[in-house]
């Protein structure tokens, strides 16, 4: 069975709605991540003007030192220098008040003074040199202290070096910034990135050693080559990377004036930007729960909707009495299987319960439904290697099984039918009324795969439906002739309505003589169809056909109408009238009212009573429940002053309880008892059933009378009239009245 299927709207919004909620996800990550990048700029930009000012700063400081420096030297130069220990007196004084551990003063010959330490070699240290070379000096001495130095002049000429000291302390000071909440920390290297001061933490710094040690192609060792170039042609910049802590961290490089220094700026990014993550993360999570919850929210309707899809299947393919599969699924699978299949290999089979609707009043509709369960469970275990079932309606039940063998598709409904004989006798042993079990079969062997699978039920049921009552419970077979039947009456059905209306229905009658006198004393109306296309078509043909579908009330009537205008006219000329017996079917009695029409129909033409007889057929009297109506129906004929008879007696199970029960006026014997007058029991019936009528006030006509022999038969049972051949075929109205006149002048 196929499965069901979401349909194609359903589809669409389901892909519109996850495209939405991944659109909503991707719009709410790439609004966030926009967000950090532009704290991150933000973050870093803030960063670099803090570090350039804190590097201003730093070089108005050195400048400072440059300045003080040269300052001092200038009121030492100025000062008589008599001997070293009032230069050392003068330094000394001048040190702790502008900062310094010590100073140096070399004078233009060599000559070394300083104020308290003593530094040795001081000839040699670079800073001294460069300074007695004219320039601003800088030595690096033992314990993290600075030599500053510079050249002194006095009237143009070189007058000396000035150096000042600065312990670790003081210089660490100079670089101490109070900025980002006093969590930075700053260093100054030379251009060969070595420490020229450190800060009092020297820790943070020191976690640049393990970051070359990590892989050379990360990104941070690539902003790290990248700073080596910068600080190397004297350019600032700044990069973000994660400490050996874990810590997020963004280091600052700018280049300072003097001495071709480097000011290192280090600072946690959450100094800066340390609530905005906070906001950052909560973005996050309120993005992660959004995205969740829109999951969630698609998920649950995902599975709502298959849920309902599956409740769909159930409805749309399940039958909802058995369990097993509905007529829906089963023409689906056969679409399936069938087209694919050689042809004579598979049968259609169509399974009714004969009566079901007695074992749902008899027995109950709980029980009803029982006996289709089982015989479903019956036919599926009977096809589970050979074919599936399926339930249409009601009891109507389907089969599509692999064989094409008429002897075996007979055995397998045997089969069936005495596996659900045995489980209905087993549902009704413990109740009062045991309802005998007979399925009705059709069978369609599977010649033409390429048919519609609705086109092969229906050729069971043509084969179902194709059955006399002795075949009852007979397998029953399609049959390719059986189509010929039904496009002949399909082309009769659907040409009908015209035809009664254009009026090629054509009234024959058949006169009725009197055996007393040999007189014409009536007539039956007969009806034959001149078809536009089939040309004339005898009543056997189609009035079976209209009695099953109803049509025979509208030609009743349109026959029983003709008659009246015949009536009328003959009326209207000052003709003599006669009696007409017009048939009815039994299927007029469906209807309560319709003898009302009949008697419109009457009256509008003015027709006298007594002069049209209507003709029941005994199958209107073998319906137990209708008894009662028909009784109240042929009492209103009389008083409407129509005239009753009963048709073709003894052409089945005639009773004479008919005779008891309704007031007929007239019996008709049918030709099955007149054309075995030779026999000398039929003689001996017919015989007895005119004097029976005689004894109850009814009428007899002879039907079928076509020899003198039967006629003189007739005559001497003392039949009141007869109907035939011998004296007339049934005739056209004009060759009818034709006869008549004749018949009246020979008498």
């Amino acid at each position: 069975m196929s499965s069901f299927k979401i349909s194609g709207k359903i589809k669409i919004s389901l892909a519109v709605l996850a495209c939405l909620v991944f659109l909503a996800s991707a719009f709410l990550i790439w609004d966030t991540v926009r967000l950090q990048q532009e704290i991150d700029i933000r973050t870093k930009r803030y960063i670099a003007d803090v570090s350039v000012q804190l590097t201003d700063s730093i070089n108005s400081r050195l400048n400072h030192i440059t300045v003080d420096l040269k300052t001092l030297g200038d009121t030492l130069l100025q000062a008589t220098i008599r001997d070293l220990e009032t230069v050392r007196g003068y330094l000394q004084d001048k040190a702790s008040f502008l900062g310094y551990s010590s100073f140096i003063f070399v004078s233009p010959d060599g000559s070394v003074y300083q104020s308290n330490s003593a530094v040795e070699n001081v000839l040699s240290l670079p800073g001294i040199q460069s300074s007695m070379a004219g320039k601003n000096g800088v030595s690096f001495l033992e314990g993290q202290n600075i030599l500053y130095s510079v050249a002194l002049y006095r009237n143009g000429e070189f007058a000396g070096v000035l150096g000042g000291i600065r312990d670790k302390g003081n210089m660490q000071s100079l670089i101490q910034s109070e900025s980002f909440s006093g969590q930075s920390l700053t260093c100054i290297i030379n251009q060969s990135q070595q420490e020229v001061i450190s800060p009092t933490d020297i820790a943070p710094f020191l976690e640049l050693d393990s970051i070359f040690k990590e892989d050379p192609t990360s990104m941070t060792v690539q902003d790290i080559f990248q700073m080596e170039r910068d600080i190397a042609n004297g350019k600032a910049g700044l990069f973000r990377f994660d400490g050996v802590s874990g810590d997020n961290l963004i280091l600052a490089y700018n280049p300072l004036d003097s001495y071709g220094w480097v000011l290192l700026t280090l600072v946690p990014s959450n100094v800066v930007s340390g609530k905005m993550d906070l906001y950052i993360r909560e973005s996050y999570l309120i993005v992660a729960i959004v995205i969740a919850l829109l999951g969630f929210i698609l998920g649950l309707f995902f599975a709502c909707l298959l849920s309902y899809s599956h409740r769909m299947e159930k409805a749309a393919f399940v039958d909802s009495v058995t369990g097993g599969m509905n007529n829906t699924a089963f023409c689906l699978r056969c679409e399936a299987l069938l087209p694919h299949a050689p042809p004579n290999t598979h049968s259609i089979i169509l399974l009714n319960i004969k009566k079901f609707k007695l074992i749902n009043m008899d027995l109950s509709s709980d029980i009803g439904d029982l006996v289709l369960k089982r015989l479903m469970h019956v036919l599926q275990a009977q096809t589970a290697w050979i074919g599936f079932a399926g339930r249409m309606h009601a009891d109507i039940f389907y089969l599509c099984v692999k064989k094409a063998d008429r002897d075996r598709l007979s055995a397998l409904v045997e089969e069936i039918q005495h596996d659900m004989a045995t489980e209905v006798q087993q549902i009704s042993q413990y109740r009062s009324s045991q309802m005998p079990f007979i399925l009705q079969s059709g069978i369609y062997i599977v010649d033409d795969p390429t048919l519609e699978i609705r086109v092969m039920q229906d050729r069971a049921n043509i084969a179902c439906q194709n059955r006399t009552e002795a075949e009852d419970g007979v397998c029953k077979f399609f049959e390719a002739d059986v189509l010929v039947q039904l496009e002949r009456e399909q082309l009769l059905n659907g040409s009908f309505a015209a035809s009664l209306e254009q009026h090629h229905f054509k009234v024959y009658l058949q006169p009725k003589i009197c055996l007393a006198d040999g007189r014409a004393c009536g007539a039956e109306a007969l009806v034959r169809w001149q078809h536009p296309e089939r040309g004339l078509i005898c009543p056997d043909e189609f009035i079976s056909l209209f009695e099953k579908n109803g049509n025979i009330c509208r030609l009743d009537l349109y026959v029983f109408e003709e008659v009246c205008k015949l009536l009328r006219r003959r009326m209207d000329s000052g003709q003599l009238l006669f009696p007409i017996s017009v048939n009815l079917s039994r299927q007029h009695f469906r209807d309560p009212d319709f003898l009302n029409t009949y008697e419109d129909l009457a009256r509008r033409y003015g027709i006298p009573r007594g002069i049209i007889e209507l003709e029941l057929t005994e199958a209107v009297f073998f319906d137990d429940r209708a008894v009662e109506n028909v009784k109240r129906e042929i009492r209103r004929m009389h008083e409407m002053g129509f005239s009753c008879s009963l048709d073709d007696f003894g052409s089945g199970f005639s009773s004479l309880g008919l005779l008891m029960e309704f007031d007929i006026d007239t019996i008709k014997l049918d030709r099955r008892l007149t054309k075995n007058l030779s026999n000398q029991k039929a003689r001996e019936i017919v015989i007895s059933i005119v004097q029976l009528s005689q004894k109850i006030g009814a009428l007899t006509v002879a039907e079928g009378i076509e020899t003198p022999e039967q006629l003189e038969f007739m005559k001497k049972a003392r039949c009141d009239m007869v109907q035939g051949y011998i004296y007339s075929k049934p005739l056209p109205i004009p060759e009818f009245e034709d006869w008549l006149t004749h018949q009246s002048n020979l008498s």
